[in-house]
């Protein structure tokens, strides 16, 4: 409001207090609004602006007010409509920018909507544009804050996160392309339920020496909604998963205790799942220790030298997903559940089940260069992003 009052008052504007409303030689007016929760887009239904800005748009949890507003940018009298957004790297709704602005086209590009065929760009703003600060020391002072700080401040970094969760994630490390799975792993799955909002579901395996490794997921989202389920029944989701499952030995699964609930006067979600041939397991509910367990497993190195939570690139959304949730401003010991944070919910599961523990006992002949050794006891294992296995004799 102090910028507003520097900035219009030399150029003949007119502020009027009660109203919040600058008023111009013309007519022409600009309105300052309050838009915080979802439930507030709707004393704006009906409006008109050639002009719509927001400030700090990550400060939104998602874009729902955001895409609301575009019912309101409209004019009949052919005057250009324009919508501008303002936003940092990191707050809560990092992920819903970055996808929307940042990810669909370099920076400067213009990004046409093949559906709306409404445009949009991502143009990056760094210390050099600003020729006021950058002759001053506001470098140094960035330069003492935390480096995943300094560059999302410094740099306009999207794959920094400020109050990021998960920072000991790294993608070189925890992401792997798929490689074929020993027989003898046990597999089982996970799943966080959802109906108007996405339900995630992920198969995993645990290897001789206790890795647990993400290999196959399906979210039910809808196409470029990323947070907006698809509505599916549960009778239907049961069956198709089953059906995903059955052939690889999965029959195991841990959900979300809400599953047993019985909606209304009929079956609960659990109860179709059972039907279609799951063995259905109630989650531990236990926030913090769930994020515990992903952390652990996330910082833990194995013997070889590779983490103990492995993830296949095939399992887009969790990657997509899982890496930028950052805390509750209110709990920092906990994720910001405003966040999509479905597949989340069902690595945490599947982390506090005692399936992730559970190893399938090795047989007494150890399999080397392809074949079994039956004459000497040889110490081999296999390391999964190598492709080969790797022995020696000992004894």
């Amino acid at each position: 409001m102090a910028r507003a009052d520097i900035l219009y008052r030399a150029v003949g504007g007119e502020y009027h207090k009660t109203e919040r409303i600058w008023r111009f030689e013309g007519g022409s007016t600009l309105k300052f609004r309050y838009l915080e929760a979802d439930s507030d887009v709707n004393q704006y239904q009906g409006h008109q602006y050639q002009w719509i800005g927001f400030d700090e748009l990550t400060s939104w949890p998602t874009d729902f007010c955001y895409l609301f507003m575009f019912s309101c940018a409209r004019s009949p009298d052919g005057i250009p409509v324009r919508i501008r957004a303002t936003g940092n790297p990191g707050m809560v709704g990092h992920l819903w920018v970055k996808n929307r602005f940042v990810d669909v086209a370099s920076q400067g590009v213009v990004f046409k909507d093949g559906v709306t065929g409404i445009s949009r760009v991502f143009i990056p703003a760094r210390l050099e544009d600003n020729p006021y600060l950058y002759h001053t020391d506001y470098e140094q002072n960035l330069a003492a804050l935390a480096p995943h700080l300094f560059k999302a401040f410094r740099w306009g970094d999207w794959e920094v996160l400020v109050g990021q969760v998960f920072q000991e994630f790294r993608r070189t490390s925890h992401v792997v392309r798929p490689f074929p799975l020993e027989p003898e792993w046990f597999r089982f799955a996970s799943m966080d339920w959802g109906y108007a909002k996405p339900f995630s579901i992920g198969w995993w395996v645990v290897t001789g020496d206790g890795r647990v490794i993400r290999y196959k997921e399906w979210y039910g989202c809808e196409t470029n909604q990323p947070n907006v389920g698809v509505r599916m029944e549960a009778s239907e989701v049961a069956r198709r998963s089953f059906e995903m499952s059955i052939n690889e030995g999965c029959k195991d699964m841990v959900a979300d205790r809400s599953c047993w609930n019985k909606q209304g006067l009929g079956r609960s979600v659990m109860q179709w799942f059972d039907d279609a041939g799951w063995n259905m397991l109630p989650s531990i509910s236990d926030r913090l220790n769930g994020i515990h367990a992903v952390h652990d497993r996330l910082q833990t190195i194995g013997f070889d030298g590779q983490p103990m939570l492995l993830v296949f690139d095939t399992c887009q959304h969790w990657v997509r997903t899982v890496p930028v949730l950052v805390a509750d401003p209110r709990n920092p010991e906990d994720v910001d559940t405003r966040m999509e944070d479905h597949a989340f919910d069902d690595t945490k599961y599947a982390l506090l089940s005692d399936l992730s523990t559970r190893r399938v006992r090795r047989p007494e002949r150890q399999r080397y260069r392809g074949g079994f050794h039956e004459d000497e006891r040889l110490v081999a294992e296999y390391n999964p992003l190598a492709g080969i296995w790797a022995g020696s004799m000992a004894g």
